[in-house]
Formats: C-alpha cells, sequence, structure tokens
C-alpha cells in the first residue's frame, strides 16, 4: 500500500479480518514502551470533522504485547477514547529480525489483526496512520498533508485519506457463494454424466 523508502505499510485481508503491517526502518534505536504505530479506520467514510462510533483507532506500542483500542464519539474536547479490546485483536510492536524483507538493519515493526465486525464490510474505509520515533523525537504520518507533531494525538476524520478494501475482497457478497454453489454442482453433475457414459 505504502513505501516510501522509511515507512512501509501493508494491508490484507483474510477471513474476518484486516491485517496491517508497518515498517518504521528509519526508527533503528528502538525504545521499548515509547516507539508506537496508530492506524485508524472511518468505516463509513465520512470524513466528519469529529470522530463517531463507526471511527476506530488502533495503537502497537514496542515490547508491549497487549495494543490499545479506541473508539470515536462526537465532543469538542475529545474525539477519541479509549475502549476494552475485542478478544480477537492483537497488536504488537517489536524489533524487526533477520526475516525482514525491507532492510537488514534492526527497526522498530508493527503488525495488527482486526476484526472486521468492528468497522463493517465496505468497499473503501476512511484511513489514517502515524508512527513515533521517541528517539528522533519524530512522528510521521499519513496522509502527509497532516502536519502536526504531539505525540499520541489524532486527528479528524476529516483529514485522513482513503483505503480501498485490502485485496478489493470486502465487502463479501452472498451472490458469490451462490455462484460456487451452482458451479460446484454444474461440475459434480458433469462428473457423473461422464462415469455413467463410460460405464455402458
Amino acid at each position: 500500500l505504502f513505501d516510501d523508502g522509511n515507512i512501509v505499510l501493508r494491508t490484507a485481508h483474510q477471513g474476518d479480518f484486516i491485517y496491517v503491517f508497518i515498517d518504521n526502518l528509519s526508527d533503528i534505536t528502538i525504545d521499548n514502551k515509547l516507539d508506537y504505530a496508530i492506524i485508524c479506520l472511518d468505516g463509513k467514510s465520512e470524513k466528519s470533522l469529529l470522530a463517531d462510533d463507526n471511527d476506530y483507532c488502533f495503537m502497537g506500542i514496542v515490547g508491549n504485547k497487549t495494543g490499545i483500542t479506541y473508539n470515536g464519539y462526537s465532543s469538542s474536547n475529545d474525539s477519541f477514547r479509549k475502549i476494552p479490546n475485542d478478544p480477537k485483536f492483537i497488536a504488537i510492536g517489536e524489533k524487526s529480525d533477520d526475516n525482514d524483507r525491507y532492510s537488514e538493519l534492526i527497526h522498530s515493526s508493527y503488525e495488527f489483526k482486526i476484526p472486521i465486525k468492528l468497522i463493517g464490510r465496505e468497499s473503501s474505509y476512511g484511513f489514517y496512520f502515524s508512527t513515533y520515533d521517541s528517539e528522533q523525537q519524530k512522528i510521521f504520518h499519513w496522509p502527509e498533508s497532516i502536519n502536526f507533531d504531539k505525540p499520541y494525538d489524532i486527528p479528524s476524520p476529516s483529514k485522513w485519506g482513503e483505503l480501498v478494501s485490502p485485496d478489493k475482497s470486502l465487502p463479501e457478497f452472498p451472490v458469490s457463494l451462490s455462484v460456487l454453489i451452482i458451479t460446484m454442482i454444474v461440475i459434480v453433475g458433469v462428473s457423473r454424466m461422464k462415469v455413467n457414459f463410460r460405464n455402458k
């Protein structure tokens, strides 16, 4: 999805989850409990000024095995609030290993497993992500037009970009299953006809 030589972001969809991987290649000074990545998804891609209940943000922190989930609600004071994690949500921040495909230098990496039921099955989402390197006190944002340097702050959804459904497989329409079933029935029927023909 995104690769500017310093930050690599990849997304995928499988089953009932969206997976997001962020490699911060420029963060080679790993600071446990301080370096982090945040990803945000707007389930309806409304780009509203104030966050609402279909806006979710997820944080992975280096050295933490448990991520943090934030949900939006309309308020002039604070747009996001911390909520309990879904039992199947995973966010892990760690230093890279020898198998990293983007750089041999050790750097911070983040992996997210997000249940689709939280944000719904849509063809596109409002999308934002950021990474923080505490050693350099440097924040990277996407979209890059976002310009502020306050750690842990999340910009208004109206400033987020757009994420087309990972691998374009969402939403999963029931008609696809129907077509698959009909195709299988036809294949089985044709196979039986061939067997019967050979036996005569």
